[in-house]
């Protein structure tokens, strides 16, 4: 499921609070970074009431920043559940109007509908999200560097740069390895069902230690060492 699919299945009138939340726990280190520079200055110049207010300004932030954070997490999972609940369905619906459904194994269905469901909601939260914050602190972040020299924005430019080719190469890998561990896993749940339909049978044969051999076949080509 692309990215665009996934933001599709997230309501409307939730985009506003999730972005404006974003906005400012994003801002709110750059905030921070300032009004520490403003504390400095203002201790270099010894003026003790301009230090409270500073103060001031920092607790009533965080406390700020934590009410946000806590809506936020709770909006959050809110849209989690509305995802996977609906992503089930939609997989539950395909599957009983596909005509050749009897081609679809049990391991895979079950995968389908409880886990990859799962995983969808879950990259809203795990994936979007990160990309998204690490994406604005990024720009945030160089604006003000800009700001106060050229050449150290150019710098963070560059390391910014660096470290998002880095962490696209690790995720691009990340993805194939659990594309390919989702199909073994598929084969894994669906050898447990055939096993588990056959024990009568299998006891007659005393085929135990098979069993065993081909659980842990599957079990090392999911966790390779």
């Amino acid at each position: 499921m692309r990215l665009n699919d996934v933001l599709k299945l997230v309501p409307r009138s939730a985009y506003p609070w999730l972005i404006l939340s974003k906005l400012f726990m994003s801002g709110f280190n750059l905030f921070v970074s300032i009004m520490i520079q403003v504390g400095i200055a203002i201790a270099m110049q010894r003026e003790g009431t301009r230090l409270w207010g500073v103060l001031i300004a920092l607790i009533l932030g965080s406390l700020l920043y934590g009410l946000i954070f806590y809506k936020y997490s709770m909006l959050m999972e809110s849209i989690k559940k509305h995802i996977s609940e609906t992503v089930s369905l939609k997989l539950m619906r395909g599957f009983l109007n596909y005509q050749n459904s009897k081609d679809i194994k049990e391991g895979e269905l079950v995968n389908l509908v409880n886990q990859d469901a799962e995983t969808i909601a879950n990259y809203l939260y795990s994936g979007v999200s990160p990309l998204f914050d690490f994406s604005l602190s990024l720009l945030l972040g160089l604006g003000y560097v800009f700001i106060a020299s050229y050449v150290a924005g150019f710098f963070y430019l560059v390391i910014g740069i660096t470290f998002f080719l880095l962490a696209r190469g690790f995720y691009t890998k990340q993805a194939k390895a659990r594309r390919k561990y989702e199909r073994l896993d598929d084969q894994h749940k669906r050898f447990f069902t055939e096993l588990y339909r056959n024990i009568p049978l299998l006891s007659v044969f005393h085929v135990a230690n098979w069993a065993l051999d081909t659980h842990k076949h599957f079990y090392d080509q999911k966790m390779p060492d």
